[in-house]
């Protein structure tokens, strides 16, 4: 199953992604996994990486699942660790979804 995923939205120097979802897996480590490389892939074709990421919003279908993300998680961003908000949708069928906030690299952050 593969959901509708739409582009980034530029405005100026910001890049909006919304609605990055894997196929559902009960591994959520992959899911994760998967779902951030989707996001990676879009930064990079609006000049930007997760180095840039300035907010993330992460939306579970139990709080429970984070627990199970979390490594996933921080290892992918390592050093860069944007800030995020953790949002249930109590919807157990649901996969994990994510958006975020980036700036566009310029000269000054290379």
């Amino acid at each position: 199953m593969r959901l509708n995923q739409d582009e980034p939205v530029v405005h100026s120097d910001v890049i909006y992604i919304s609605n990055q979802m894997s196929t559902f897996s009960p591994n959520l480590g992959e899911q994760t996994y998967k779902t951030l490389k989707q996001m990676e892939i879009k930064l990079d074709r609006h000049h930007s990486n997760k180095y840039n990421i300035i907010k993330v919003n992460i939306y579970v279908p139990n709080l429970d699942y984070w627990s199970s993300m979390k490594d996933c998680y921080q290892n992918f961003f390592g050093s860069a660790q944007p800030n995020n908000s953790i949002i249930p949708t109590y919807d157990e069928q649901a996969p994990i979804s994510f958006e975020m906030v980036a700036k566009k690299m310029t000269y000054a952050n290379c």
